[in-house]
């Protein structure tokens, strides 16, 4: 997949790994297939194999529940089909990045970066490796909200990984035309 080094910290590596998943699509396979990586570089090694999980915050969107309710449902009863959905893509994404089905996967409502930061805490976690946000426009080179406070305020290392645009892939390996 890449060329460079899979990165090791002190003399077992990274033992605890938490991955973030933001929605079960494309952007999160990067860092799951990062995962798989480091767990083969390291059982290849003679290492003990790092304990990864996955994490999926459910950020409530402004007026989301509202109109659903207008429906006729809970919301509770919404909180367990959006966790259901979720839980699905994000398994799919796991699978499609080479990941065993026993990987424990966590899916919870809330504040992103307060969720990934608690759960961090919680099986104290080594490396946090979370997809870049994405945005757009003049904010496309910068990091979203949720990766500054993570940079800031998380226990452990933060490994934000940015998909490469396959439109600047492209512009990347195309020849520079010559203006005369």
């Amino acid at each position: 997949m890449t060329d460079y080094t899979v990165p090791r910290i002190g003399r077992n590596g990274f033992q605890r790994i938490l991955v973030v998943c933001e929605a079960g699509d494309r952007s999160d396979l990067a860092p799951l297939k990062l995962a798989v990586e480091m767990v083969d570089s390291a059982t290849q090694g003679e290492h003990p194999e790092p304990h990864v999980q996955v994490l999926s915050v459910m950020e409530p969107q402004p007026g989301e529940d509202f109109i659903r309710t207008l429906g006729g449902a809970s919301p509770e009863k919404l909180e367990e089909l959006r966790r259901k959905d979720r839980s699905a893509d994000v398994r799919h994404a796991m699978t499609e990045a080479g990941l065993p089905e026993s990987t424990v996967l966590t899916v919870v409502p809330g504040k992103g970066f307060v969720e990934i930061i608690r759960h961090a805490m919680a099986m104290e976690a080594d490396l946090v490796i979370k997809p870049a946000a994405q945005v757009g426009g003049l904010h496309a080179r910068i990091f979203g909200s949720t990766d500054l406070h993570l940079l800031r305020k998380c226990p452990c290392p933060v490994w934000i990984m940015r998909p490469f645009p396959e439109s600047e892939a492209k512009e990347a390996t195309a020849p520079t035309p010559l203006v005369v």
